[in-house]
């Protein structure tokens, strides 16, 4: 980091996926670049000045069905076909959140999976989920007694 403490351009550093609560030990000295933090953990925001930060909030459902379109390579798709349905329903499950919304339809245009599989296939990952929600839970209490 010391030799970018030297630099008199301007330069962008970007931590993302950011988790570090402690980010002292990585920031250059100096006043030529910005820092971009992207991250999951809505804690953070606490530690900037609102004016330095900004939400990334779920997108419509128009807008993410053509953004799962895109990204997957199903532009062609029609309104009346049952996988426009379909996409829809995967969207809505993502909580039309961009980056997850992203990270399927690259799954998708990847592995060449169809959307009936892969709504299948994300609804099963969502009870498995809160089925184990449910036992971590269960296991805390019965440890807490």
């Amino acid at each position: 980091m010391h030799w970018m403490e030297g630099l008199t351009d301007e330069w962008l550093m970007i931590f993302d996926n950011c988790t570090l609560r402690d980010r002292r030990a990585f920031l250059p000295g100096g006043n030529t670049g910005s820092i971009l933090y992207t991250s999951r953990l809505t804690s953070l925001v606490h530690d900037f000045p609102s004016h330095c930060t900004l939400e990334v909030t779920p997108l419509s459902l128009t807008d993410a069905v053509n953004l799962f379109l895109k990204v997957s390579a199903l532009e062609g798709i029609s309104e009346s076909s049952s996988d426009w349905e379909r996409i829809q329903n995967i969207v809505r499950e993502l909580g039309c959140l961009p980056l997850d919304i992203c990270n399927s339809g690259a799954a998708i245009r990847g592995s060449h999976i169809p959307l009936e599989v892969f709504l299948r296939q994300l609804l099963r990952a969502k009870v498995c989920m809160l089925l184990v929600h449910a036992c971590v839970a269960q296991s805390n209490m019965f440890q807490s007694a």
